[in-house]
């Protein structure tokens, strides 16, 4: 599975890269027909919020295409919401394509 991360509005430091890079790993243990993983992350700043990070994903499936976006405060807080919501979303296709 290749993983490629990301920035936009933001300098990616390799901690961040190696951090979001682990996490989308974790992904392999629900479903192993993941060939692709493009983690994109950014950061937008509001006058209401301040700054707001985005973590958005695109995994590529066996023949699908899932996408995941989350935001959040923290940049790594992101992250980890992001990585639920990919186990939810790849477990949803696993069982979906079991069925058939």
């Amino acid at each position: 599975m290749n993983v490629i991360v990301s920035g936009q509005h933001l300098k990616l430091t390799d901690a961040l890269r190696e951090y979001a890079i682990m996490k989308c790993k974790k992904v392999l243990k629900y479903c192993n027909n993941i060939t692709e993983v493009k983690v994109m992350l950014s950061v937008e700043k509001t006058k209401s919020e301040g700054a707001v990070h985005h973590a958005s994903a695109t995994i590529y499936v066996a023949g699908k295409t899932i996408n995941v976006e989350c935001k959040d405060k923290s940049l790594y807080s992101a992250i980890d919401a992001m990585l639920d919501i990919m186990v939810r979303q790849v477990t949803k296709y696993k069982e979906i394509k079991n069925k058939k």
